[in-house]
């Protein structure tokens, strides 16, 4: 007869600490980057573009990038 005995695993308790605190960090830095922004773009189709102070040179925008307060967002004839 085999005897079977079930193992236990510290380790998850582990990964489920550290995934949890990933998470929290996470959390904070997004939180942290939306302070003071008064957009974001959500989609870029086309010609879209971002400047940014103090150079004022336009950037092409991507989605997810904030816009804060001074920036300009353009877009050309085909951009929305």
């Amino acid at each position: 007869m085999v005897s079977l005995q079930r193992q236990k695993f510290p380790a998850k308790k582990h990964v489920l600490l550290l995934s949890v605190v990933f998470l929290a960090a996470v959390c904070l830095s997004h939180a942290h980057a939306r302070e003071g922004a008064v957009g974001r773009i959500i989609n870029v189709q086309g010609d879209v573009s971002v400047a940014r102070p103090p150079a004022n040179t336009w950037d092409a925008a991507s989605p997810g990038a904030f816009i804060m307060p001074m920036e300009s967002v353009r877009t050309g004839p085909d951009g929305w």
